[in-house]
């Protein structure tokens, strides 16, 4: 079996979707990320109240010229729904015009969850980013 590598992709929920940003930061190989209820920012998370710098970050520059896909509850007190949307408006602010595909799902669900709409959404946009990376 042969495989593509424009067409590599990483995914992770939560905390996974946390080591996927940051896997695909530091290897460019990966074409794209779906986050699922992602761990944007370590600071977030209850675990690390009172922790002090340096945390380990995601670096949006790294990954401006990926696509990627957010789905997260509305409201997600766990791991701050709004650090997830300003991750990915920080990486879109750093691309070029044009270069950034950035998706952001978000559903009213209850709290830190991955609803089955979240993994249906992402494998179709899997399946659809492979055939427009395909097809050019």
């Amino acid at each position: 079996m042969q495989v593509d590598p424009d067409l590599v992709f990483c995914s992770g929920i939560s905390r996974g979707a946390f080591c996927a940003f940051r896997l695909a930061a530091t290897d460019s190989r990966f074409a794209g990320i779906a986050a699922l209820a992602p761990v944007s920012d370590l600071t977030a998370l209850a675990e690390f109240e009172g922790v002090s710098e340096p945390v380990d970050k995601v670096d949006p520059e790294s990954l401006k010229a990926r696509r990627i896909l957010v789905a997260i509850a509305l409201t997600d007190p766990r791991v701050s729904t709004d650090k997830s949307i300003s991750l990915a408006r920080s990486i879109a602010a750093s691309a070029k015009p044009n270069e950034a595909q950035i998706e952001i799902e978000l559903k009213e669900v209850a709290g830190h969850v991955v609803d089955p709409a979240f993994v249906d959404r992402a494998s179709t946009w899997l399946q659809d980013s492979v055939t427009s990376l395909s097809n050019h």
